[in-house]
C-alpha cells in the first residue's frame, strides 16, 4: 500500500484541489517496498519539501502533486538523485532500472532525456568545489579559456542534440540561460575566491576585455530563478561589482560586508532576485551581524519583497537575533588604503628592449598620446585584436599619427618567438617593444598585469590616464585618445 509522508508545504500545500498539478508515473524492474522521494525547494533556500512513497507490489510508483509553476524538482532513491524539469499540468513516465538508474520515455519526456545527458556529460563544469578548485590552481587567463571552451561545448552539445526538434522552446532556452549564466559565474567569482583562499586585502580586478559582453540587462531574469547557475550568478555578480564600487579593497567585518552588499543589491537587483539574495545573506550571516542592521536589513527589504515570502523566511530564522541588543562596544573597521600599482607609487619605471637590442623607456616617447597594448605571440585573444588595432591606427590622419603613438609591449620568454609574433600578425607599425619573463616580466610586475592583452593610455605629459583601457575594437577607445590630444 502506498504510504505517502508529508515533510515540509513550502513548495506544495499537496492540495488535490489544485488546478495545475504534476504527475509522475512509474514503473519499476526491482526494489519492491524500496522508498521513492520526490523533492523541491520553491525558495532555494534550503526550506525543502518532500513526498515519499514506495514501489507497491506491482512495481510500480506515482506522484501527483499541485504544481503553479516550471520548477526543477529532485527524484530519489536510495544513492540515485536526479533533477526533473517539471511543467505545470504534465505527467512524465519514467521507469526504474534494476542499474538503480531512472529512464524516461523519449517520446514522452524529450526534455527530461536531454537534461539527464547533459547533466551526466556536464557534471564538473557546473560543480562549484570543483570550478573553485580550477579557480585557485590556474591564473585568470588559462581558466577563461577553459570555461569558455565548455561553454562552447555545451552549446555544441544542445544545437547537435538529435532529438533537438523534440525539445520544447521554453526548455531550450532555459539550458542556454543556464550555460550563459555559469560562464559568468565562473568569470566573477573567480576574484573573490582567490583573494579569500590568500586572505588577501585586495580583490585582483578581472581584465575589462573579459568583461565587455556582459550584458547587464540579464541580470534580473525572473525565470531563470529555477537554475542553480543563475542564482550563483547572481551572488558573484554582486559581490565583484559591489568590490570594484569599494575599490577592491576586501571587507573584514560582516557587518560591512553585508550592508554593502544588500545596499547594492537594492540598486541593481529586484523581483525575487533581489530578495532571494537579501534573504540569503541574513539567513547566512544574521548571528555575525548586529541585532540593529539585521533589524534595518529585514525592514528594507521587507518593503520590497511583494509576496512577502522571503521576508517571511529571513524573520522566522533573524527574529531572535533582531530582538537582541547590540553590544556596547562594537570594533570598528579600519579602511584600507586604495590599490596602487607600482606605478602610481611612484617607482622607477622599467625600461624594455626594442627589435635591435637597445633599451628604451617609455619617458622616451613623452610629448605623444600612447596606446599601449601588452601581449605575448602565445596569447589568442590579443591576436584576434589585432586586426581592429591596425584599422585603428589606419584612421588616424598624418597629423593624429604623429601625435599618437601606438606601444605593442610583448612579454615573450623568447625573443624569436616575440619577433615571429611581430611578421606572423603583421605590425609593420608603432614602437614594438619586449619584458621578456611572462608574468614575472617588470612590465607584469610594475603595472600588476595578471592577464592579456591588456591596454593602457599615457597622456603627452607621461600620465597614466587609463591603466586599464579598452581595446582596439571598441568604439569609445578611438575617442578616448583623440581627446587627450592639445
Amino acid at each position: 500500500m502506498k504510504k505517502i509522508l508529508f515533510i515540509c508545504g513550502l513548495l506544495y500545500s499537496f492540495s488535490v484541489l489544485s488546478q495545475n498539478k504534476l504527475s509522475i508515473i512509474g514503473s519499476a524492474e526491482c526494489c519492491e517496498g524500496d522508498t521513492i522521494t520526490l523533492t523541491a525547494d520553491k525558495y532555494y533556500l534550503g526550506k525543502k519539501s518532500e513526498i515519499v512513497t514506495t514501489i507497491s507490489k506491482t512495481n510500480s510508483f506515482s506522484f501527483m502533486v499541485p504544481l503553479e509553476k516550471t520548477s526543477i524538482v529532485e527524484l530519489k532513491h536510495k544513492s540515485k538523485l536526479i533533477y526533473i524539469y517539471a511543467e505545470p499540468n504534465s505527467e512524465l513516465h519514467l521507469k526504474l532500472s534494476s542499474a538503480n538508474e531512472f529512464i524516461f520515455d523519449e517520446n514522452e519526456s524529450a526534455n527530461n532525456v536531454f537534461l539527464q545527458q547533459f547533466n551526466k556529460q556536464f557534471f564538473a563544469d557546473f560543480d562549484k568545489p570543483t570550478l573553485e578548485k580550477k579557480m585557485l590552481e590556474q591564473n585568470i587567463d588559462a581558466f577563461e579559456i577553459d570555461v569558455f571552451a565548455a561553454k562552447q561545448k555545451q552549446h555544441t552539445f544542445l544545437t547537435n542534440y538529435v532529438s533537438y526538434a523534440k525539445l520544447s522552446d521554453t526548455f531550450k532556452q532555459l539550458i542556454k540561460k543556464r550555460i550563459n549564466y555559469n560562464y559568468w559565474f565562473c568569470l566573477l567569482d573567480f576574484p573573490a575566491v582567490n583573494a579569500n583562499s590568500a586572505k588577501a586585502k585586495i580583490v585582483k580586478a578581472l581584465p575589462a576585455i573579459m568583461l565587455e559582453s556582459l550584458d547587464k540587462t540579464t541580470v534580473v531574469d525572473e525565470e531563470a530563478m529555477i537554475l542553480e547557475s543563475y542564482r550563483e550568478f547572481i551572488a558573484a555578480y554582486v559581490t565583484y561589482f559591489n568590490s570594484e564600487a569599494n575599490g577592491f579593497n576586501t571587507f573584514h567585518d560582516f557587518n560591512t560586508a553585508v550592508e554593502r552588499k544588500c545596499n547594492f543589491a537594492k540598486n541593481h537587483l529586484s523581483g525575487t532576485p533581489y530578495s532571494y539574495f537579501v534573504c540569503k545573506q541574513l539567513l547566512e550571516y544574521c548571528e555575525k551581524m548586529t541585532p540593529s542592521l539585521v533589524k534595518e536589513l529585514h525592514k528594507n527589504f521587507e518593503i520590497l519583497d511583494k509576496k512577502g515570502a522571503y521576508s517571511a523566511l529571513a524573520k522566522e530564522k533573524c527574529g531572535d537575533r533582531m530582538n537582541e541588543k547590540d553590544p556596547k562596544k562594537i570594533s570598528q573597521v579600519k579602511s584600507e588604503s586604495p590599490r596602487e600599482t607600482a606605478a602610481s607609487a611612484g617607482n622607477q619605471a622599467p625600461k624594455f628592449i626594442d627589435k635591435n637590442g637597445k633599451e628604451v623607456s617609455l619617458n622616451s616617447l613623452k610629448g605623444k598620446v600612447l596606446y599601449i597594448d601588452f601581449w605575448a605571440s602565445w596569447c589568442g585573444p590579443c591576436r584576434m585584436q589585432f586586426p581592429f588595432s591596425k584599422t585603428l591606427h589606419s584612421n588616424l590622419t598624418d597629423k593624429q599619427k604623429k601625435q599618437i603613438e601606438f606601444v605593442y609591449i610583448s612579454i615573450d620568454d623568447d625573443e624569436s618567438r616575440w619577433k615571429k609574433g611581430i611578421e606572423d600578425n603583421q605590425l609593420d607599425y608603432g614602437v614594438q617593444l619586449l619584458s621578456p619573463g611572462g608574468w614575472k616580466s617588470k612590465a607584469c610586475s610594475y603595472y600588476q598585469i595578471n592577464s592579456i592583452p591588456r591596454y593602457m593610455i599615457i597622456d603627452q605629459k607621461g600620465n597614466i590616464v587609463n591603466i586599464n583601457a579598452t581595446r582596439p575594437s571598441d568604439e569609445n577607445t578611438l575617442k578616448e585618445l583623440l581627446d587627450l590630444l592639445k
